[in-house]
């Protein structure tokens, strides 16, 4: 069983954004994304997926250079996600109160 089964509680909410980040997860969001455009990540994910099952030779990732990118690159989409599940949340509450007041 992986961790984030084993303690949901905490796992469903940011766990890598700073309080700084977490009071302004769009600032976190462009800042992400002026250090890395979306096809960079997107060809750093798919060398992710290329290395884990679609091929039995890893050598897709060979250089301690292209693992740190990887690495870099998904701490980087872990903080969006993060991001945007707290911008989610954000705008669920603020439907929600919305329809109270309504």
């Amino acid at each position: 069983m992986n961790p984030f089964e084993l303690h949901p509680e905490f796992y469903d909410q940011p766990i890598h954004l700073t309080p700084e980040e977490m009071s302004d997860p769009r600032a976190t969001l462009r800042e992400i994304f002026s250090q890395t455009s979306l096809s960079e990540m997107r060809r750093d994910l798919w060398k992710m997926v290329e290395a884990c099952v679609g091929t039995p030779d890893p050598g897709t990732i060979e250089t301690p250079e292209q693992r740190q990118d990887i690495l870099m690159t998904y701490y980087e989409v872990e903080r969006a996600l993060d991001a945007a599940a707290l911008l989610a949340a954000r705008r669920k509450e603020e439907r929600t109160i919305a329809k109270k007041t309504a």
